[in-house]
């Protein structure tokens, strides 16, 4: 409502006066659930969920700014927590501990591809049986880990022993500031993922080496099928990284990868066979 002159007079007489004159300030969007801060980007993070419900919906702005990632350790231990939903969200970061030892979660949906999945992110979320989008969701019936991920912490998944799939693509916009990059499945990824039966990983065309860390699959004593991408590398494999997947029948591995040698040495020549990606 625009300001009366009468209005203006006396606001001005007040400023000569040393008399403070009130303004008007934006109301802010609260979060009932959340607590946030922004970031440099002038993005939000959202940093603590405060609610007790089962099922959460991921907000997709605050006073208008994205809200682009789940801060570390924001569900951390949630006891109630069951399915989260960010459709429709620009979240593309999920950090580390941010859904640690969520026993009761059962479903993740998400949306954006390309995410940035940090340190023990999901680890001891026994209960997960789904992560992905809805797409994926109808594809598969609501089974196993469907991501496109540029980045993936150590332990991300460890202990998710409902886990029966895990479809990986590491992707990354190639560019010529960046040029090619190198890739890594993390130490302990997917350790102890007791009913994980088949781990399908395949890598971009910006992925120059592809790197195999210590005791990814460890103890996935259920696991019986592994695809691997061309980059893997006989230098960057760990030898440990299958230790206990003691139901292996199967290992495709990329047509131009050099890592046969590794998995002659492990014991597994013989099951594995070079695929054209």
């Amino acid at each position: 409502m625009p300001v009366s002159e009468e209005q203006a007079e006396l606001d001005l007489l007040r400023s000569f006066a040393g008399v403070s004159v009130a303004k008007k300030t934006p109301k802010k969007e609260t979060l009932p659930d959340f607590q946030y801060i922004e970031n440099e980007s002038g993005e939000i993070v959202l940093t603590k969920y405060t609610g007790d419900d089962s099922t959460v919906r991921i907000p997709a702005s605050v006073n208008g700014k994205s809200v682009v990632a789940i801060g570390a350790g924001c569900f951390y231990m949630n006891r109630t927590l069951r399915a989260v939903d960010m459709v429709g969200t620009d979240v593309k970061r999920i950090e580390s501990d941010a859904f640690f030892c969520c026993r009761s979660l059962e479903t993740v949906i998400t949306v954006a591809d390309r995410y940035h999945v940090g340190a023990s992110a999901f680890e001891g979320c026994e209960n997960l049986v789904f992560i992905g989008s809805s797409k994926r969701r109808s594809e598969f019936g609501s089974r196993g880990a469907h991501l496109s991920l540029r980045h993936l912490g150590d332990k991300a998944f460890k202990g998710c022993k409902s886990l029966p799939l895990v479809k990986i693509k590491f992707d990354d916009n190639f560019s010529l500031v960046t040029g090619l990059v190198d890739v890594e499945l993390a130490a302990e990824a997917f350790s102890g993922c007791v009913r994980l039966e088949t781990a399908l990983i395949s890598a971009g065309v910006a992925t120059k080496n592809f790197h195999i860390a210590p005791a990814v699959f460890s103890g996935c004593r259920s696991l019986k099928k592994l695809a691997l991408p061309s980059r893997t590398r006989a230098e960057f494999v760990s030898e440990d990284f299958l230790d206990g997947c003691r139901s292996l029948v199967s290992i495709e591995l990329g047509a131009k990868s050099d890592a046969m040698k590794v998995f002659r040495r492990m014991g597994l020549g013989k099951i594995v066979t070079k695929v054209k990606e």
